[in-house]
């Protein structure tokens, strides 16, 4: 924007008039304040009209000038031909596809724009630009879209710690390598490692089945292992390494550009050895056989602090062949979030559980609550369970004296319905937060604190989401 705005500058003469409103803290992402950008706009021209009065006009010299105006307006003539020019890494026909763009009929501009806005958000362009070449009865439709100077392949870098100021100080680095269009149908392979206090990896092939990215599959590998915390009335009893290892392959359907239906089949293992303590809990490994289902659909215009847009995750998962160390069992999870503007900030609803069925042991997929905005006042995976219910109402707004700066504050509700520690804790646990937060290019930046009705108050401060 700078790079066009500044050559334009530079081309002013006597004969024009530069307005500049005084915008103070509205942004170009400010969409739903046009009003005061109108109002300020017609200050900032009021203040200067003298200026702008030597360019007035009669009513009647106006009024012929609208009239040749409307008369010279184009008419849509049906479009005769379709072309994409100008790409190298990207297969055309896919972008064809996606536009959709039929032969013989006037193009409908605003339904053309949106599927140039979805051609826009797989990624791989800089820029999108269109020309309609007419002719004598029909036009002919040229798209130029410009690749990324960068690519096809990326790695993204990433850091993150925290701490509770009560000696839990976690840390990661972390590396994500998107290798981009493989083959004519779009393939990716993505790859993510991290190491510090939690190590990860995962490997995934993504190919699509279709020109228009309608099916796909995508075989994958994963690994994670991280510490575990068993707690006894508030306090850390002892410390385990908790690892599961996957390898499975899924068939989905982008079920719409905000999310994606998938299901598969997958060989899972765990892992639990302990470090510290006594041996309160069993130990040992455990292998299963399952089908699993997952449904994605994310509309939330920022992932830490959407503004508007609702988000929905739920996962299943059906064990069909195990070892002795597990039974048949069936697991659902989910979380939703939506998030609602109001007239000076955000509210952002969620919910998110798990239940199961059968006998499952709790090393086979164990959650917590306990950390930042996952009950707040109990300490990180103080609360350990496989079946659980969690809510909370959060509301935040921009800082008036730091760009991408937050404070806000949290209602948060808990409920461990299968509990696996001995701790007594209310049937549901309540917690009240307030925090101030940075939306920085390393990730958001928290400070925060906490109290519930475990009569406990907790600290936090991050770089990055790791409590």
């Amino acid at each position: 924007m700078i790079q066009n705005v500044k050559p334009q500058l530079e081309s002013l003469t006597e004969k024009d008039v530069l307005i500049t409103p005084k915008l103070g803290d509205l942004s170009s992402a400010d969409f739903k304040k046009s009003e005061e950008f109108i109002q300020l706009g017609q200050e900032a021209a009021l203040a200067i009209l003298p200026k702008l009065q030597r360019y007035a006009v009669t009513p009647e010299q106006f009024a012929q000038w609208s009239k040749s105006r409307t008369e010279k307006h184009l008419v849509n003539l049906p479009i005769a031909t379709e072309a994409i020019v100008g790409v190298k890494r990207v297969n055309p026909e896919v972008i064809e596809s996606v536009l959709d763009v039929s032969t013989g009929k006037p193009l409908d501009l605003p339904q053309f724009h949106q599927k140039l806005e979805k051609v826009y958000a797989g990624g791989d362009f800089s820029q999108l630009d269109y020309e309609l070449i007419r002719n004598d009865h029909s036009s002919d439709l040229i798209v130029r879209p410009i690749e990324k100077s960068w690519g096809p392949n990326y790695l993204n870098l990433g850091l993150s710690f925290g701490t509770d100021f009560e000696g839990s100080t976690p840390w990661n680095i972390s590396a994500l390598y998107r290798r981009t269009w493989i083959n004519s149908l779009g393939a990716e392979w993505k790859t993510n490692l991290t190491i510090g206090s939690s190590q990860e990896f995962k490997t995934e092939f993504y190919q699509p089945l279709r020109l228009d990215g309608l099916l796909f599959i995508a075989p994958y590998l994963s690994y994670n292992e991280e510490p575990l915390s068993l707690w006894f009335d508030k306090t850390q009893y002892a410390t385990f390494k908790y690892a599961t290892s996957s390898l499975g392959v899924d068939l989905g359907s982008t079920v719409s550009k905000f999310g994606e239906l998938r299901v598969g089949v997958s060989a899972n293992k765990y892992k639990m050895t302990q470090d510290v303590g006594p041996p309160v809990l069993s130990t040992g490994n455990a292998t299963d056989y399952g089908v699993n289902a997952a449904l994605l659909f994310d509309q939330l215009d920022n992932y830490f602090f959407p503004k508007e847009g609702q988000y929905l995750k739920l996962d299943a998962y059906a064990s069909i062949a195990n070892d002795k160390q597990i039974n048949e069992y069936g697991r659902i999870s989910g979380e939703f979030k939506a998030a609602v503007p109001t007239s000076s900030g955000t509210s952002l609803f969620t919910v998110r559980g798990q239940v199961y069925t059968g006998d499952i042991p709790f090393y086979a997929d164990v959650k917590w609550l306990g950390g930042f905005l996952n009950l707040s006042s109990f300490k990180y995976q103080e609360l350990l369970t496989d079946k659980y219910l969690y809510a909370s109402a959060q509301y935040y707004q921009t800082m008036a004296w730091l760009s991408s700066g937050y404070w806000g504050v949290a209602l948060e509700a808990g409920k461990v319905f299968d509990k696996l520690n001995t701790a007594q804790y209310q049937d549901i646990n309540l917690s009240a937060t307030a925090y101030i937060a940075y939306d920085s290019y390393l990730g958001p930046i928290y400070l925060g604190a906490s109290y519930g009705n475990n009569e406990t108050w907790s600290a936090y401060f991050m770089l990055g989401k790791q409590f």
